[in-house]
């Protein structure tokens, strides 16, 4: 009898908070970018707007860390990316508090980016998953780094 060759059923779950995070980057992108919609009471709307759509995409983000470690594979960057990827929710939040500065911009762009490139990679098999989540993984750090020192100084 022959196994029909098919997806896994962690790779639907993946699949399924990935395009989750897909739609609540578009919106928090729609958002934050946004010019300012009047005075007052309208500008703290839009920022506690941006702010909804930013916690939302890092509650799934972490959802989708958390399934990515139960799935397998390559073991050393998963355990970094399990501290890295909650420093980087971290970092950017901390972002949104220089909205002037270019590279806290790009950090609001870029790093939900690495984090869904750290997770697409360990889709790969894990000698390769291993390297590649890894280069994925130094940008975020870096980045968050940045981001926290900027914040604390």
């Amino acid at each position: 009898m022959e196994r029909k060759a098919g997806l896994r059923p962690g790779t639907w779950g993946m699949a399924a908070g990935g395009a989750a995070a897909v739609l609540l980057y578009a919106w928090f992108l729609a958002v934050d970018f946004a010019p300012l919609a009047g005075a007052g009471d309208a500008v703290v709307g839009q920022a506690i707007e941006a702010l909804t759509a930013l916690a939302a995409l890092w509650g799934v983000l972490l959802m989708l860390v958390v399934m990515d470690r139960m799935l397998g594979g390559a073991s050393w960057p998963r355990r970094a990316g399990f501290l890295l990827v909650p420093a980087a929710g971290l970092a950017t939040v901390f972002a949104t508090d220089y909205p002037g500065r270019l590279l806290c911009r790009l950090s609001l762009f870029l790093l939900p980016l690495l984090v869904a490139a750290y997770l697409a990679l360990g889709r790969l098999p894990p000698r390769q998953a291993a390297r590649a989540q890894a280069a994925a993984l130094v940008p975020m750090a870096g980045l968050s780094t940045y981001l926290v020192w900027l914040f604390v100084s």
